[in-house]
């Protein structure tokens, strides 16, 4: 996924999202060559509970794709590929008329997680399993590898 979408100040993408009168279904999967996740989903985890001054993230992976979607409340997402820095806001629509965003991290970008609203729960999908090896924890570490 990292040649196709290395830009990060372009990496939100629009979920399908079917609405009828039982509510809304909101699609992502990687499956099917139609829908945006551009992998098979291997692992997904949820983000909850989140004090408003503490930050997640800090870290980069070598190999793991990640989609994050904000399924309730808002969070502040910044990404660094190692020479620019770009900010997405994140936030769980309340209608049926609003687009389903979400925002891919490609392998070797470091994510930093912030701001978060006392309702936030934030859905991640990922490209692997969890292997603590893939991670990239140290800033000037990822800056180093980044520049190869």
């Amino acid at each position: 996924m990292t040649e196709n979408c290395k830009d990060i100040h372009h990496l939100s993408i629009e979920l399908p999202k079917y609405s009828d009168a039982r509510g809304c279904l909101v699609v992502a999967s990687g499956d099917d060559m139609r829908l945006p996740v551009p992998f098979d989903v291997k692992r997904a985890f949820w983000i909850k509970g989140v004090p408003q001054d503490v930050q997640r993230g800090g870290h980069a992976h070598r190999t793991c794709d990640e989609l994050l979607v904000c399924l309730s409340g808002s969070m502040t997402l910044q990404l660094h590929d190692g020479a620019e820095t770009a900010t997405y806001l994140l936030k769980a629509t309340t209608g049926s008329g609003e687009k389903e965003m979400g925002v891919l991290i490609p392998r070797m970008v470091w994510c930093e997680l912030q701001h978060f609203s006392p309702d936030c729960i934030c859905l991640c999908l990922a490209s692997e399993a969890y292997d603590a090896e893939g991670y990239i924890n140290d800033f000037g570490q990822f800056l180093a590898e980044a520049q190869k």
